[in-house]
């Protein structure tokens, strides 16, 4: 499981709630997911694509 991210690492990294990041994966599909029985796990190379397009330049 070491390609994939927790939801409380995604939101630590961005400074938002967990909540935001469950609506970002669950809603408007922002990167992409899987989940293991009950957990939901982030795509690491997803979520890093995500943060890159983010960025200001």
């Amino acid at each position: 499981m070491e390609h994939y991210i927790t939801i409380r690492q995604a939101a630590e990294a961005l400074g938002v709630s967990e909540a935001t990041i469950r609506n970002f994966l669950l809603k408007d599909h922002l990167f992409k997911g899987k989940r293991f029985g009950r957990q939901i796990r982030i795509e690491k190379d997803s979520f890093q694509e995500f943060v890159r397009q983010s960025e200001i330049q």
